[in-house]
């Protein structure tokens, strides 16, 4: 019964034997033991339809460890089920998604294989968010008319998925998920106290916690912390941006920002131990040391010197990144020092300091010769190298919204400032509703094109957003054409995204400067123009 199986030995831990105590400050303790688990690797070969991002193409998966079948009572009417992960790279978000379709009696199986624990997310209709990794082998039963309260799971690796759905409904009721969270620091932000916005969010953070603590036999320890930095990131994100925020919120409502003692506000730090080599396989664990480092670290530094990380002038972010790698070599070791280096090389890439980022990427080169992070920074500059400054611009050839073809070629003899954008982007729209005229009529005498495309295939929504906002320019829309523009011709990860584009087509500045920071420094645009009259 076992001929098409193979099996793997790797090295797995036992339980957790005590907690974080959040509320106490107290550090991570932990009783670990080494032990080999067998992984079972499915030598069937398994047909599936695998979308990257959008784009959708057919698959086979030679070798598989990890199976997620079941049955779905009451199902919808498209009768598909699917499987989704996340990739996190310099400057690119992947989304990968195996879909099956239902069997006639309902049920469905999927098979993927998986080189370490990954959250994944459990797709028919409804989502459910799951962990998975490799040897599990889990039954999915849900209803669903009743979903979030139906959805149970038995087998090889259950319990984790189990936790994430209780989870899922505690938070809800007690309005304690992410999103819950972020719309209260909104309310908050310009209402309340430094310490009555702390004390809240504290007591969030500790409500969490209980929980996770109260469930703590149904995870492993990987997992375990990867809840436990969950729960930080959301709540110590939002307490570490509350001074900026409040101030910059209470200026435009015409308030009087509050003044902060710092060193007292950013007291609850003491609960924060990023320490963990257990962690390597978590992004937001990669995310969540960035951002305590970098941060608060910063600020301390800042308080004890005067000057700290700070660093003023044309080359800001050059001067920040190195200071920031130096940074590195000075207060972190081990695994924490490789994350804190990579994600400085990562932030570097994605800002568009491509000279500091190569330099930096010498030393990490010189550091970690065989890492897995080396290799994934490799691939980032060979991507990014074609957006480089000086490097020509895709010629894209899209269709305007009267239906006309448009290259970007044909503006070449002009400045170009392209900005990418959607309707259903909250940021994109907030730019070109306060600033797309104003930037209009700032750069109408000068010898630039104002280029936006729409990064949607329906044409009904851009049209009447640019409509009503009186908006002028180049205004173009992809119609299915998004991933290839975003992921292979101009290579960014979020919107609103932005280009300079000189008069022989050449980039002068991807990622540039957003429209209200060229508003206030027009030279940022300015000295494109510059360029191209130099050039003719």
């Amino acid at each position: 019964m076992f001929e098409n199986y193979a099996y793997k030995k790797v090295k797995g831990s036992n339980a957790i034997s005590s907690s974080p105590g959040v509320a106490s400050g107290g550090a991570i303790s932990s009783s670990l033991i080494n032990e080999t688990k067998m992984i079972a690797v499915n030598k069937t070969p398994f047909s599936c339809a695998y979308y990257v991002n959008q784009t959708k193409v057919d698959t086979i998966f030679e070798e598989t460890n990890v199976t997620i079948q079941g049955k779905i009572i009451n199902p919808d009417s498209r009768r598909e089920v699917g499987v989704r992960l996340f990739e996190s790279f310099p400057n690119e978000f992947n989304r990968r998604t195996i879909v099956v379709p239902l069997k006639e009696d309902n049920t469905f199986e999927v098979r993927l294989k998986l080189n370490d624990i990954q959250v994944a997310e459990i797709i028919h209709k409804e989502m459910a968010r799951v962990y998975l990794s490799p040897e599990d082998n889990i039954d999915v039963e849900v209803d669903l008319n009743h979903f979030d309260e139906s959805i149970k799971v038995t087998g090889i690796g259950a319990d984790n998925s189990n936790y994430c759905f209780k989870r899922f409904l505690f938070e809800e009721k007690e309005n304690l998920c992410s999103r819950c969270l972020y719309d209260l620091s909104s309310k908050m932000t310009s209402e309340s106290e430094a310490d009555e916005f702390k004390d809240l969010f504290l007591n969030k953070l500790h409500q969490r916690q209980e929980f996770l603590n109260s469930n703590i036999k149904c995870l492993s320890p990987e997992l375990y912390l990867a809840e436990y930095y969950d729960n930080l990131i959301n709540c110590v994100n939002i307490l570490n941006r509350f001074p900026d925020n409040q101030e910059y919120k209470r200026r435009q409502e015409g308030k009087t920002p509050l003044q902060i003692n710092e060193d007292s506000y950013f007291s609850y730090q003491n609960i924060v131990h990023p320490d963990n080599d257990m962690m390597k396989f978590s992004n937001e664990y990669e995310h969540f040391i960035r951002e305590y480092a970098f941060f608060y670290l910063g600020k301390k530094i800042d308080a004890l010197s005067g000057k700290g990380n700070v660093v003023t002038g044309p080359d800001f972010y050059d001067q920040l990144y190195i200071n920031r790698y130096a940074l590195c070599n000075t207060l972190f070791s081990g695994t924490n020092q490789y994350i804190l280096k990579y994600k400085t090389i990562e932030d570097a890439l994605t800002r568009g300091s491509w000279k500091t980022a190569n330099e930096l990427y010498d030393k990490f080169n010189s550091d970690y010769p065989n890492a897995s992070k080396t290799t994934i920074l490799k691939e980032a500059f060979r991507k990014l190298s074609f957006v480089a400054s000086g490097q020509p611009a895709f010629d894209f050839c899209l269709f305007d919204f009267e239906g006309n073809k448009v290259r970007l070629s044909d503006f070449k003899g002009k400045a170009v400032y392209i900005d990418f954008w959607s309707t259903y982007c909250g940021p994109c729209r907030a730019s070109i509703e306060r600033y797309g005229k104003e930037i209009h009529d700032r750069f109408k005498d000068e010898d630039v094109v104002f280029i936006y495309v729409a990064l949607e295939y329906d044409l009904k929504r851009p049209k009447e957003f640019m409509e009503k906002n009186g908006i002028q320019g180049i205004q173009l829309i992809a119609r299915g054409k998004e991933e290839s523009l975003i992921r292979e011709k101009y290579f960014f990860n979020g919107i609103p995204e932005y280009y300079i584009i000189d008069s022989n087509g050449l980039i002068v500045k991807r990622d540039a400067p957003r429209p209200y920071e060229i508003i206030q420094n027009p030279s940022i645009l300015l000295d494109a123009i510059k360029i191209q009259s130099a050039k003719k």
